[in-house]
């Protein structure tokens, strides 16, 4: 007898960054992952169902199947997104390819930026996820912590204004 064994989270994240990008294929700009979302479910939800096998069939479906490899293609503003109550910030490589990635904001006990890169949700963010300044001066009210770099506040017109001096004047807020 042959136990299904789950797939590998190498396998999760790739077939969800697949998901994320494939065209629903309905003539529509959505994805495959947005008619999830309306079912109810999350892309996560549905991988999880799956054995390694299964997931391992998907990646390769989606890797040639034509219709499904249409990717809708989505770069991101540089800037710090707001996302299902989530933070992000996406920035260029230092590398200097040019290419952007994201981080997510992980509130501790000193806020830090945990990288994430170009999976996943980083092909939902878009003009309309970006934090307005009034959510960024939210953010450092509530945590003492620029919403732009993460750094801690310690003047008080910059706690007020939740961007650090360097970063407002690069952001010119």
């Amino acid at each position: 007898m042959t136990v299904a064994t789950a797939p590998t989270e190498r396998q999760k994240n790739y077939l969800g960054s697949l998901i994320e990008k494939a065209a629903a294929g309905d003539g529509s700009d959505r994805t495959v992952a947005d008619v999830i979302r309306d079912a109810g479910a999350t892309v996560d939800d549905v991988i999880d169902r799956l054995t390694k096998a299964e997931a391992s069939a998907q990646i390769d479906f989606y890797l040639s199947s034509p219709d499904a490899a249409k990717v809708v293609d989505n770069e991101p503003p540089v800037g710090v997104h707001s996302l299902d109550g989530t933070i992000f910030k996406v920035q260029l490589a230092r590398s200097g390819s040019g290419k952007k990635y994201a981080k997510i904001l992980v509130e501790d006990i000193k806020p830090t930026w945990e990288y994430v890169g170009r999976g996943g949700a980083f092909n939902r963010l878009t003009d309309e996820t970006l934090i307005s300044v009034d959510e960024a001066k939210a953010f450092g009210l509530r945590t003492g912590f620029c919403a732009i770099c993460a750094k801690e506040l310690t003047v008080q017109e910059s706690i007020t204004r939740g961007i650090g001096p360097v970063c407002f004047a690069k952001v010119g807020a």
